[in-house]
């Protein structure tokens, strides 16, 4: 499944790369996907990607990188979007919002 995630990266295949994480959650790299949303600043996909499998997602990990991209923009993409904010826990939207303010 690896050489797949990467042909889907390389190939800027995000929709793809996406159905595969949901069907193949517990077989392929979630980092990696997860990396590449965040690198390309795709906040649709990070937050589909949070909302369909946050269970296999180390969370702690992603809005960290998530923060630490400094993207205002893209952080405040993510803190606004209807699609996760039932899912992730209140730190997390948190983390968001003091990194906006800041």
């Amino acid at each position: 499944m690896k050489s797949l995630v990467d042909k889907y990266i390389k190939e800027d295949k995000r929709d793809e790369l996406l159905e595969l994480a949901f069907k193949q959650q517990n077989n392929i790299d979630l980092k990696a996907v997860a990396d590449y949303y965040i690198k390309v600043r795709d906040s649709f996909n990070i937050c589909e990607l949070i909302s369909m499998v946050s269970e296999y997602l180390d969370l702690d990990y992603v809005f960290d990188k998530i923060i630490k991209t400094n993207d205002k923009k893209f952080i405040f993409w993510i803190y606004n979007n209807n699609i996760i904010k039932n899912i992730i826990n209140e730190k997390y939207f948190k983390y968001l919002e003091e990194s906006l303010m800041n």
